[in-house]
Order: structure tokens, then C-alpha cells, then sequence
């Protein structure tokens, strides 16, 4: 089923230690509809494969719009820039016991 991003956050928290195994993504463009003639409006579907605690992985799609991925990015960007951090600090306390 589809859910939006922040749905996909809570997911995510909740479920504790599950881990991204795979991904999958489609980028559509929806031309128009039953109450506007012409839309061109981007969106992309994104197929996330998660590692559940219990060994299982379950399949999550989420459709985002442009400023949602562009949120998902940033915000993955953060997560990124966070682990190195830490992982700089971890090595600086490693060596420090040596």
C-alpha cells in the first residue's frame, strides 16, 4: 500500500532495529486528471525492503512528491554526516586508549 513520508518515519522508529535490505524506485509524471486537464506533476515510488528483528522483511512503497524526496534527501544527508561524525569520535576514543 501507499503512505506518505511521515507515515513511513513512524514506521521506521517503531519497529525498532529494522534495517534497509534493498530499494527500488520508479519516478512517474501525472499529466493530468478528472478535475485538472494538465498537472505534470512528479512523483516518485519508492519500494523500500526491510529487515525486520524477527529475520522477516516486509515491503514498504511510499509515493513522494518533489518536496518530500527533496526532504527525504536532506534528511538522509543529516543521517550521513551524523555517522561519520560519531564513527570519527569512536576512532579518536580508540586511539586515545591505545
Amino acid at each position: 500500500f501507499f503512505f506518505g513520508l511521515e507515515s513511513a518515519h513512524r514506521h521506521v522508529v517503531m519497529s525498532g532495529f529494522t534495517t534497509l535490505q534493498d530499494f527500488d524506485y520508479s519516478v512517474n509524471v501525472s499529466v493530468s486528471s478528472d478535475r485538472v486537464g494538465s498537472m505534470r506533476t512528479p512523483h516518485v515510488l519508492l519500494k523500500l525492503s526491510l529487515s525486520q528483528p524477527d529475520g522477516s522483511v516486509k515491503d514498504e512503497v511510499l509515493e513522494l512528491s518533489k518536496p518530500e524526496l527533496e526532504r527525504l534527501l536532506a534528511e538522509m544527508n543529516e543521517i550521513e554526516a551524523r555517522t561519520i561524525e560519531l564513527g570519527a569520535k569512536g576512532t579518536e576514543k580508540g586511539e586515545s586508549g591505545k
